[in-house]
């Protein structure tokens, strides 16, 4: 998950205002805390195509793109299967 420069503070108090029913203590930036170590924390299993694109925020054709440049590692299974490692997504993440 990555959080995009055109979050505004509006937003992160609004959604702060909406959270404090259920979270009481919770303030914008703990809010942005809670969300980057949300996105960032690994699966312990290795991802297909489409969870790692879903994990990254990015289409299946730009995580071919990764694997071939050797920016994802991948785990192939057989002669066609392949499976992204979870701590290869986690770098990317960071």
């Amino acid at each position: 998950m990555q959080i995009k420069p055109s979050l505004t503070d509006d937003a992160l108090a609004g959604a702060t205002l909406l959270l404090q029913r259920h979270v009481p203590d919770i303030t914008p930036r703990a809010l942005v805390s809670a969300l980057r170590e949300y996105g960032t924390a690994a699966p312990t299993r290795p991802l297909t195509k489409r969870e790692a694109a879903a994990r990254l925020g990015v289409s299946i054709a730009t995580v071919d793109r990764y694997l071939a440049a050797g920016l994802l590692e991948k785990i192939k299974l057989g002669n066609s299967t392949v499976r992204i490692t979870a701590e290869s997504i986690a770098q990317m993440l960071i």
